[in-house]
Parts: C-alpha cells; structure tokens; sequence
C-alpha cells in the first residue's frame, strides 16, 4: 500500500516538453500539454519500477503547434502528417475524424487524425486531496468547433487511473464524429518473443489498402481471432508483436458485443506485467490494429520504428470522415457517433497496471466490476484481482 504523502498532481517536464504529472506511487502518467498526449504510464511496485507501458517515438518531438512546415517538413513530414508526427508519443486522443482529411478540409489547414491532437491544451485543474489526485485538462478545436476537456483521477493505492472525457458541440446542429484512443506500444514493454496482445474480439477484417507496399496480411479479409491470413501464404498470429520483419498491416477487430465492459491489454511474461484499457463497449466497439517492423522509410520513422496499435473507438479505419460516412455500417455496428445540437458527450475509460505471474502467457478475459479488476489467466485459470473503488460508477453511470 502506498502512502497517502505520494499522491502527486503537478506540472513537469517530459523530454523537455511541458507536462502534467498524475501518480499515486503506484502508477504514474504523464500528459503532454502539446496535443494532449498521454507520453508515459509506468507503475511502481515491490519488485520494482516498470518501463514505459507505451511506446515512446525514437524522434525528438516538439510542441505539434509549433510546427513549421518551412523549417520542420523534412524532418517530421509535410502536412497533413508533419504536424502530428511531430508531436506524436504513446497514447493519442483522435477525434472529429479519424485519419488524412479531405482535400479541402487540408487546404483550411486541419492535419491528420483531427485537430485536438495538434492543438495546445490547458491544465485547468491540478489538485490532491481526499484520497485522490485529480488533473483536469481542457483544448478547444476553432475549425470542428468543438469543446474538449479530460478529467484524469488516481485514488490512494491502487494501480488505477480514471479517465473521464467530455466532447462540447459548439454549433447548434447534429454533429457526427470519430472518437478514437490511438493507444501504441513497442519495446521494452511490447517486444517480440516475451508479449502478446489481448482484446475480447468477435469479428475481425484485414485493411482496405496493402501496408506501405510491404504488408504482412492481404487486404479486406475476414478472420478468426487471432489467426489473419499472412500475405506470403499460411497465417499470421497477430496477437504476437513484430513477427513479420520489414512488414506492416493495419486491421479491424469488433469486439465482443455481448458484454458490456470490454477492453485492449498487453501481457508481458518476462516482466510478469499486464497494461491495459476497460471501457463500454457501447461506447468504443472497435479496435483499429496495426504494426509498423521497420518499414515506413519516410521522416520521421526512417526505416528504425517498431509500433504495435491497439486503438480503441468509435470507427473500424483510420480512413478519414468521408470514406467513412460514405462506407456504412461494417459487421452490422456503426462507423460514427452523434455529439448533438449544442449538446454534449462524455465517454470514460480506465487504465490499469497488474503484476501476474511469470508462467502466464495470455489472458482469457479481463473484467471490471464489484469495485475490482479482475484478470484470468487462459490455460489454468488463475486470477489476479486489483483493487479499483470507482470503476463500477465510472463505467457503469457515467454521463451520456
């Protein structure tokens, strides 16, 4: 049990960027106020202080809205890529849209993946008290006109962060929207050989283009959880990180639909470490997939990169507002959300650091109930518990 004198809620630096920090002594993050990137999850524990669970960018970053394309093309990409790519780290929020915009909407000036991610955010509240540590922070998208603040929540004593987030519709019209959590890990913690990849997933799909020109799976295919048809013939266990050298893909996977709490995680055996997500399925049924093993040669990822996304959301690819609105439903389920007319939208999730152990080499389920996480293990059944007080009332009744 950590004490309560290590609850912490202050400003900092990561890589020298500005940041805010949230930690209980049992987990710590770390929020960039440029793009409102989540850049660092560890956990502290009595076997000692875990890496980074995501994955931090090999590039040097900068402030995203102090992207030049003049001075700063060559180095990170022109626009639309440039301005986010040079702000990019670990776990991203993508929304209003999901991937390139429209030609028109690049000429207005709007970069990849949605505005809030490039834009300059606030911490408007840092406070500890009562038990818990409390951050919340606030951007605004001028263009989208939309309203955006995140609550960031971590009780004495429990490898647990509450996250709460709320999307303002400024304009007096029905707005639909792409919601997504562009969550990415990499080694130390994701690394080939030692970890696997865990999600709930009901149906799954391959992506609509071939991957840089090196794919490791063939375009639009079906398959089974968690065996993808591989592009050389045979199959491709994509539940397994950077098995394929010098080949990428981009996937789909549908969660599970009969449950209400679902969730994305990865379990590292050597660590005897698993990091993941709980949130309502209702909320974000997809899960975007995908893996870059040293394949994307342009600035800044130079051939050198490993990143493995688990991005949970709203919408089944990363192809932007028109292609998605014009595709239709995928599987049945939805592409977009509706924020209404001068209304607004609040989504929660929640975040978790468990230590297992070290003869447990995948997941069979993960739950989020009865002020618990509970993680079962496949083959043997053993549990690990975790002790998370507010998860049925931050999951369960969180405003809509």
């Amino acid at each position: 049990m950590k004490s309560k004198s290590e609850l912490v809620c202050r400003a900092g630096r990561w890589r020298g960027r500005r940041a805010a920090i949230v930690s209980n002594g049992a987990i710590t993050t770390q929020w960039l106020l440029g793009g409102g990137h989540l850049a660092s999850v560890s956990a502290q524990s009595a076997s000692g202080e875990s890496p980074n669970f995501l994955w931090e960018v090999p590039w040097k970053t900068i402030e995203p809205y102090e992207y030049s394309a003049k001075r700063d093309a060559k180095i990170y990409s022109p626009p639309p890529e440039g301005p986010y790519l040079a702000g990019y780290t670990g776990h991203v929020l993508c929304l209003d849209y999901f991937g390139i915009p429209s030609k028109e909407e690049l000429q207005a000036g709007l970069p990849l993946h949605g505005e809030l991610a490039s834009r300059r955010w606030t911490a408007k509240v840092k406070k500890v008290s009562k038990g818990a540590a409390r951050l919340v922070l606030q951007a605004r998208a001028p263009i989208a006109r939309i309203g955006f603040e995140r609550e960031v929540t971590i009780q004495e004593g429990e490898p647990v962060a509450y996250v709460k987030e709320t999307a303002a519709n400024e304009q007096k019209f029905d707005r639909y929207i792409q919601w997504v959590q562009h969550a990415t890990f990499g080694p130390p913690f994701c690394r080939e050989g030692e970890s696997v990849c865990l999600m709930p997933a009901a149906r799954c799909r391959t992506g609509p283009y071939e991957y840089e020109g090196k794919p490791a799976l063939p375009v639009n295919r079906d398959f089974s959880w968690p065996l993808a048809p591989s592009f050389s013939g045979g199959e491709h266990d994509v539940s397994k990180p950077f098995a394929a050298e010098g080949r990428g893909f981009v996937a789909t996977v549908l969660l599970d639909q009969s449950q209400p709490i679902a969730y994305v995680a990865v379990l590292n055996w050597k660590l005897g470490r698993v990091f993941g997500y709980c949130f309502r399925t209702a909320d974000y049924p997809w899960v975007v997939f995908w893996e870059e093993n040293r394949v994307r040669q342009a600035a800044p990822w130079n051939g050198t990169t490993q990143a493995r996304g688990l991005e949970f959301g709203n919408t089944p690819t990363p192809e932007g507002m028109q292609e998605s609105a014009l595709a239709g439903r995928l599987f049945g389920t939805p592409r977009l959300t509706r924020l209404p007319a001068a209304g607004r939208l609040t989504i929660p999730y929640v975040m978790f650091s468990a230590e297992v152990p070290a003869t447990w080499r995948a997941v069979s389920k993960i739950e989020a109930r009865e002020g618990k996480i509970v993680l079962t293990e496949s083959s043997g059944g053993s549990r690990v518990e975790l002790r998370a007080r507010n998860v049925d009332a931050a999951l369960g009744h969180a405003k809509k």
